[in-house]
This record gives structure tokens, C-alpha cells and sequence, in this order.
């Protein structure tokens, strides 16, 4: 079963890479979370959406796998993401900026989806690297 976890886990990244906002979710459970390391959750709607708006604002992005561990129902990714900021950014004009990002993320697997999941990411949001701040909060 290992194998079939490896597989999903990797088309998660893939599918966000690929803007591809529906084959993600079709990694995910019905229930599924997204623990940040903030201790906010992401829920499959939420991160639904952030795709979408990376594929608009970032549609060249380059997945580097650097680490890989499976452990029975867990499978654990260690990548770096390159974004190439060529669309609108909520409030940013496109910059030409490349933007790496450097992730970990854990992944729970029950019946063969993505039932929960642990991330970390560096530098802390895509804005803070293109503006060099933090995005403002929506009213």
C-alpha cells in the first residue's frame, strides 16, 4: 500500500504545481485538514483556492524533491518550489520575481486519500518574499 500513499502524496504537489485545482482534491479525504505551523488549519476549499490563485499568479513553478520517507500510513516530503511571479498577486503587479520556497509536509493517509496533514514552510507566504512584508489582513 506504501506504493499507492507514495503516489498520491507526490500527485499532491504535482497537481498544485500544475494549477490543477480538482486533481488535487481528488487526492483528499472528504474530512481532510491542513495543519500549518502557526497552529491555523487550511481546509480542502482554502487550499482549493490558493491553487487557483498560484496558477494565475505563478504559472511557471519547478518541484525539486529532495527527501522522501514512508512509514506504513504516512508518507513525508521534504521539496523546494520555485514560483515565477508573472500574474497578479492580490494587491501585486506582476514582478518577474522568482520566489523559492522550502517545504515539509506530513501526510496521514486512511483508504488510500489524504485524511490530514502537517506543514511547514521558509520562508513564511509567497507575498512577504515578493513584497518584503507581510500581506495586509482583509477587511
Amino acid at each position: 500500500m506504501s506504493d499507492g500513499h507514495v503516489s498520491v502524496a507526490r500527485q499532491f504537489m504535482e497537481t498544485y504545481a500544475a494549477g490543477d485545482a480538482d486533481a488535487l482534491l481528488a487526492c483528499l479525504a472528504d474530512g481532510w485538514e491542513l495543519h500549518e505551523e502557526d497552529g491555523s488549519t487550511t481546509s480542502r476549499s482554502d487550499l482549493a483556492d490558493i491553487t487557483r490563485i498560484h496558477a494565475n499568479a505563478f504559472p511557471e513553478k519547478k518541484i525539486e524533491w529532495i527527501h522522501e520517507l514512508v512509514e506504513g500510513d504516512r508518507v513525508a516530503h521534504y521539496v523546494r518550489f520555485t514560483l515565477v511571479h508573472s500574474g497578479r498577486y492580490h494587491d501585486l503587479e506582476p514582478t518577474g520575481r522568482r520566489v523559492e520556497l522550502s517545504e515539509m509536509i506530513f501526510h496521514l493517509f486512511v483508504n488510500g486519500l489524504i485524511a490530514e496533514s502537517w506543514r511547514m514552510t521558509h520562508p513564511d507566504g509567497v507575498y512577504a518574499a515578493l513584497a518584503d512584508t507581510p500581506r495586509p489582513s482583509s477587511p
